[in-house]
């Protein structure tokens, strides 16, 4: 067995890219397959097999720091009190409300960002301007480049760094570090799955052609017109395009888990068990449960983990309202607490015919939508009405 990162499934590598800059030698690369998923190749002329890349790797080792978490987390909804902030945030603007503090005490932020061409990558923020980027909800798979060694340079610099991604991108933030550092605060989120940036742009280059203009500004999560939910913002020059998730064929295709990586159906963080010091959610079904705390304007969920989230909490207080919570109630709605996404069966074939036809018949064999007329109804319903019916059929369920 060769001492050294090799990849004979997809399921075995979740693409956080800790081997390619762990390695001592620089002889692990990555590349995109054809799905456009990043998988790493090491170059064995250079390698010593010195095991490096093996000892760190996230899938393989567990990397959460035991001393420092607690048995269950801390369940809160949670939203900012800048009004401004928060109807530019996905949910409740938990993320902003920590990244702010962090920068105040002179830090930085990592966290995924589009850049002017709408690929996710990774960066790095030192101020609170630059986080406009940062906010918001990204459904596409973010590039971290050598994110973990810039935050490693930073932490040896005694900066304190605040980290946010999915689970396993923290995961392999502690794997390549290797340790737990006092002046290192991470978030993750919990995942439903991430699909590929080479899908996503293909995806924008057909979508900037029905809008017949070049794409300025492209956001997963807007609150303009529906307030806290699942619609979309894409705007050119000219035109402005707002549309429910459900409406749309990438939106939609990732709301039922058609397009992750192969990894995601199998993810082991998928758990109440977590990777970060904070986890960070939308609060679905809030309503069901804290019925006076909701607000179509957003609600985060909020997971205290650790010890070091605990303290950094009692700092965050002054600038959200909150109330405590259980992680029953976090559960109800937030599934991927309890398990990994249920792999359909299209998942098989639903890459395959990306690079072999134009992108509306690709959509038509591959990402139909439902009956427009069924979402709709869904969609017109008034949220007063909504709310009570969820009450009823929970009520229903839990035989109350």
């Amino acid at each position: 067995m060769p001492a050294f990162i090799k990849i004979d499934k997809k399921e075995d590598c979740y693409g956080c890219r800790v081997c390619e800059q762990i390695c001592p030698h620089n002889c692990i690369s990555v590349s995109e397959d054809a799905e456009g998923f990043k998988y790493p190749a090491v170059d064995e002329n250079l390698c010593t097999e010195c095991g490096i890349c093996i000892k760190h790797c996230p899938k393989i080792n567990n990397t959460i720091f035991e001393e420092s978490q607690l048995k269950e987390p801390e369940v809160f909804a949670a939203k900012l009190k800048n009004e401004q902030v928060l109807l530019k945030s996905s949910s409740g603007g938990m993320f902003s409300a920590i990244a702010e503090l962090v920068i105040e005490k002179g830090g930085v932020v990592f966290g995924c960002a589009l850049d002017k061409d709408f690929i996710a990558k990774h960066i790095c923020v030192e101020n609170k301007v630059d986080l406009e980027g940062l906010r918001g909800s990204k459904y596409v798979q973010s590039d971290l480049n050598s994110s973990y060694l810039k935050a490693r340079d930073y932490l040896m610099q005694g900066r304190l760094v605040f980290y946010t991604g999915t689970p396993c991108q923290i995961s392999g933030l502690k794997a390549f570090l290797g340790k737990d550092c006092e002046n290192l605060i991470t978030a993750d989120l919990i995942c439903h799955g991430t699909p590929s940036q080479k899908l996503f742009s293909k995806y924008l280059d057909w979508l900037q052609n029905n809008l017949g203009e070049q794409l300025l500004t492209y956001e997963f999560r807007n609150k303009d017109k529906m307030g806290w939910g699942l619609c979309y913002k894409a705007a050119t020059r000219t035109k402005t395009k707002y549309s429910h998730g459900d409406f749309d064929p990438y939106y939609s295709a990732f709301l039922k888990a058609k397009t992750y990586r192969y990894t995601c159906y199998s993810c082991k963080y998928a758990t109440t068990v977590r990777e970060g010091d904070f986890t960070l959610a939308d609060y679905w079904g809030i309503e069901l449960c804290h019925s006076k705390f909701y607000s179509s304007k957003g609600v985060s969920l909020l997971l205290i983990n650790s010890l070091k989230g605990q303290v950094f909490f009692e700092e965050l207080k002054g600038r959200i309202d909150y109330i405590p919570s259980k992680l029953e109630y976090a559960k109800m709605k937030n599934g991927n607490l309890e398990h990994p996404a249920k792999k359909p069966y299209i998942r098989d074939f639903i890459y395959k015919e990306l690079d072999s036809m134009d992108f509306d018949t690709y959509l038509e064999r591959n990402l139909k939508l439902d009956s427009k007329f069924r979402v709709g109804i869904k969609l017109i319903v008034p949220i007063p009405i909504k709310i009570a019916l969820k009450k009823l059929l929970y009520k229903i369920k839990e035989g109350k």
